[in-house]
């Protein structure tokens, strides 16, 4: 197997960035499902067969607790999810409504940690459509963008969340948030290293209580909630910061050094 399971050798690293190592159990458990996901990749496209290598396998494992036969429905399920949804045609062509989503700089993937996770910022006042199918692909591109960006073993991502100016105008419905969480938990499996939740509102926390069941537990544990007036002087969350990225990755805006705008045109270009 590749070399996608780096030990962790930082203890204070702010949620995950690799994946763990194999234990005896999980190797048996990974040659299990290696067998069956095989049967079920007789048909299927070189897209699927490459999409399906150990590293993938052994996120899914760890989602359903090395319970193979639920791991194996999870993979069955994103396969024929990715088919569906077209995600390899969304990469290859992105169709204008995404970049029309794109457009302001609602979501996006913008540099990486000190970690090499790559950083997904979501900015909800830039919400410039109304809820559609588009929104969803969307944040598959993002998704997908982030995973291409990732080297060196790194599985991981980080997902920022600015809620300045977060208001009911841009406040998706209960709908939309649980086909975002079905997207996040059974189609990208443990991607999740860490979400940073700056200035959230009383607004936000009641759909937090609303959806929060639906959260797996491990993914609870990765969420941090800062409440900062100016993340520049605040010391609580500056301290944060310099645990997990690089200044000089991180915008301004959140006491970083990457003052470079977000321009959709090139990125949706690179």
């Amino acid at each position: 197997m590749a070399e996608s399971t780096s030990i962790v050798k930082d203890n204070h690293i702010k949620g995950e960035v690799w994946a763990k190592p194999l234990d005896e159990e999980t190797k048996q458990c990974l040659q299990s499902l290696r067998s069956k996901v095989n049967s079920i990749l007789v048909d299927g496209s070189s897209k699927d067969v490459e999409w399906c290598d150990d590293a993938c396998l052994l996120r899914y494992l760890r989602a359903r607790n090395n319970q193979v036969d639920k791991a194996l429905e999870l993979v069955r399920r994103t396969l024929e999810w990715r088919k569906n949804f077209e995600v390899e045609e969304l990469m290859n062509k992105v169709p204008p409504q995404v970049k029309e989503e794109g457009s302001s700089q609602k979501l996006y993937v913008g540099g990486k940690d000190k970690y090499g996770r790559p950083i997904i910022y979501m900015k909800p006042k830039y919400q410039n459509t109304k809820e559609s199918i588009h929104q969803l692909q969307h944040l598959v591109y993002t998704l997908e963008k982030a995973i291409r960006r990732m080297q060196n073993g790194v599985e991981k991502l980080i997902l920022f969340i600015d809620f300045e100016g977060y208001s009911m105008r841009n406040t998706p419905s209960i709908k939309m948030m649980r086909e975002t969480l079905t997207v996040l938990q059974d189609y990208y499996p443990e991607r999740l290293g860490l979400a940073i939740c700056l200035n959230a509102p009383t607004l936000f926390y009641t759909f937090y209580k609303i959806i929060k069941p639906f959260i797996d537990k491990n993914t609870v544990q990765k969420i941090y909630f800062f409440k900062v007036n100016n993340t520049k002087k605040s010391k609580e969350w500056m301290e944060f910061a310099q645990q997990v990225f690089d200044l000089d990755e991180l915008e301004v805006d959140y006491g970083g050094r990457n003052d470079k705008e977000y321009d959709p045109e090139e990125y949706f270009s690179s």
